[in-house]
């Protein structure tokens, strides 16, 4: 389950390495702020599911092998 708290968090770290690495040269501030909060809060959401996905099928794994 997704917690606000935990978004809110990963975007304000997204927020100081993206202050961190922005080069003006490269394109405007917005714009790269916004990819890189972006970007970072779908690759949360994937680990968030591939966590899930991992517990779930140990879960599942541990349940079969105590029916037998």
């Amino acid at each position: 389950m997704y917690h606000s708290k935990e978004f809110y968090q990963e975007g304000l770290c997204a927020m100081w390495d993206a202050y961190q690495t922005y080069q003006p040269d490269k394109g405007s501030f917005g714009t790269y702020f916004n990819y890189m909060i972006r970007n970072r809060i779908i690759d949360l959401m994937r680990k968030n599911r591939l966590d899930k996905d991992h517990d779930e099928y140990f879960y599942h794994e541990e349940t079969k092998s105590h029916e037998s």
